[in-house]
């Protein structure tokens, strides 16, 4: 049984068009999104399967990222949008605010990351006491790799460990190519 399917509301083509579409929170400030949101409470709109595909964007659009573009441009790569009033549905540009990812999870109120955040923390203090790795090999800057965590292991074991994987999986180079 087809039906006609329902129009779309056109998306937004300036801040003060999007803003219309929020409800002020008087006590805080916030512009908070009255439309559809994901299940981790951000205002979302969807856009055209076309638009979508000459924008070369998904379908759906994050409405506090759309604000921050419109307000000020493109978000820079390695950047995400951080709502400064810990309010997701809140699209109110004065409330956002530019930062990296690690930024913001330090930033998160989530106290499973919170915990996580701690350990890690702690762990880095503890290998930054470290001289030398478990067989002795001198932790000296020449002879260190920190992974993308801050982990710090030593290159010398690190390229024996390789040694005798590289030995033991004599076709791997054909595998990767």
């Amino acid at each position: 049984m087809g039906g006609m399917a329902r129009p779309r509301t056109p998306v937004p083509v300036t801040l003060s068009e999007l803003y219309q579409r929020a409800v002020l929170a008087p006590r805080t400030g916030c512009l908070v999104w009255d439309g559809r949101m994901n299940q981790d409470g951000y205002g979302q709109i969807g856009i055209s399967r076309n638009h979508a595909a000459e924008l070369g964007i998904g379908q759906t659009i994050l409405v506090h990222r759309l604000a921050w573009e419109l307000a000020n441009g493109p978000i820079q790569p390695g950047l995400q949008i951080d709502h400064i009033c810990r309010n997701r549905p809140c699209i109110n540009v004065e409330h956002l605010e530019a930062v990296t990812s690690s930024e913001n999870v330090r930033r998160s109120d989530a106290p499973v990351l919170s915990a996580f955040r701690l350990q890690a923390q702690r762990a880095l203090q503890r290998e930054a006491y470290k001289t030398h790795c478990v067989h002795g090999h001198a932790l000296t800057p020449d002879n260190v790799y920190a992974d993308r965590r801050g982990f710090r292991s030593c290159r010398t074991c690190q390229n024996e460990r390789s040694r005798v994987w590289r030995a033991a999986n004599p076709g791997w180079r054909q595998r990767y190519k």
